[in-house]
């Protein structure tokens, strides 16, 4: 009965063995992750008339090169002066009461769509009044970003005669942000 009960356990144990190394069990592994909304100014430049013309067109332009890897986004400008303001260059601060020379901010003239571009606006002075180019897709270009041109453009008065020498400037404030 002893060699019964051993041979009993031992085929138990057999069947048992070789159960386990047939049976199996199916799963799924998830692999997840996540990236963060990143927009970047890569690049721009800072625009210089030298003399202006006082009977013609001048045109300043340069390039902005952007990284957005967010489908809606925005470009924004307002301006410290929104015109170019009479400079002191020994003091760094604008000429109090000096002249005025009126401008035109263009960005992105080439856009196929109208609010992705700005034309030839005048550029207020206050943050929530800003220009507004509105983007529904990624910049292109990966990691190089996509380039964007912009220009300032002053018309000059007849014989300048309303302009008084001396240096002129005006800051943009520009800022990205996604939607």
């Amino acid at each position: 009965m002893k060699k019964l009960m051993v041979w009993f356990f031992l085929c138990l144990a057999c069947v048992g063995y070789l159960s386990a190394q047939t049976a199996s069990e199916d799963t799924d592994i998830t692999v997840t992750s996540n990236v963060s909304k990143h927009i970047y100014i890569l690049s721009l430049q800072d625009l210089s008339f030298g003399p202006l013309s006082t009977t013609g067109l001048n045109t300043a332009t340069g390039t902005i090169v952007i990284r957005s890897n967010h489908s809606s986004w925005r470009f924004r400008v307002y301006a410290e002066k929104g015109a170019l303001a009479e400079w002191d260059a020994l003091t760094s601060s604008y000429v109090s009461g000096g002249d005025l020379i009126p401008y035109t901010f263009t960005f992105n003239s080439t856009a196929a769509n109208p609010a992705e571009r700005i034309i030839a606006q005048t550029v207020p002075t206050a943050l929530g009044t800003e220009l507004v180019a509105t983007f529904g897709e990624k910049t292109k270009y990966g990691a190089n970003g996509e380039p964007f041109d912009y220009s300032v453009e002053v018309t000059g008065i007849a014989e300048g005669s309303d302009w008084g020498a001396g240096d002129y400037r005006d800051v943009l404030h520009v800022s990205l942000s996604v939607n």
